[in-house]
């Protein structure tokens, strides 16, 4: 896969989960703070199944981990907001 096609694998739980993976270079530009909050490198991440929508939008805003209090909609919120960034940022 060449590097503008490379995926970033997405852990989604929910029934029927379509979306498994958003642009590698979407995640890029936050890998600072996705390592800091897993003490892994991406690569690492990726290959031990990627990170959950909760954990991207952590990285994504710049904070840690359980920053934000977990609801029971908290995961398909990160969902909704997530893949929204993804196509403001696709279509940059």
């Amino acid at each position: 896969m060449s590097a503008p096609d490379r995926q970033f694998p997405v852990i989604d739980h929910s029934r029927g989960a379509v979306v498994r993976s958003v642009p590698w270079a979407y995640v890029e530009q936050y890998r600072k703070q996705a390592e800091r909050n897993h003490g892994q490198t991406l690569e690492r991440l990726a290959e031990r199944g990627g990170l959950g929508w909760y954990e991207l939008e952590c990285a994504a805003n710049g904070i840690g981990l359980f920053t934000v209090p977990i609801g029971p909609h908290t995961e398909a919120n990160c969902r909704i907001e997530a893949l929204a960034a993804v196509a403001r940022w696709a279509g940059k």
